[in-house]
């Protein structure tokens, strides 16, 4: 996510999806025991974690095109995952 002047009411923003973010094993197996408030909990704070990783302020829309641009000339075209999983 980017955003421009985001503490403007209406002000632009630029969303990009990546791949999915899943919850993991020990998430279901307590939701399935009952325990659906800390599933909840540990998969609501995993998400959140992995939305600051990926959300950028970006002070214009110039100055994010110019990211765009660089971005695009560094990076390989066959280039599909960043992570080290």
């Amino acid at each position: 996510m980017k955003y421009f002047a985001r503490e403007e009411f209406r002000s632009r923003v630029i969303v990009e999806f990546g791949r999915p973010y899943k919850p993991t094993k020990k998430m279901i197996d307590l939701y399935k025991s009952g325990d659906k408030r800390k599933a909840v909990t540990l998969f609501l704070n995993g998400l959140r974690e992995r939305m600051r990783e990926v959300t950028l302020t970006a002070p214009s829309y110039n100055e994010l095109q110019a990211i765009y641009m660089a971005r695009n000339l560094y990076l390989p075209k066959n280039l599909t995952d960043l992570t080290e999983e």
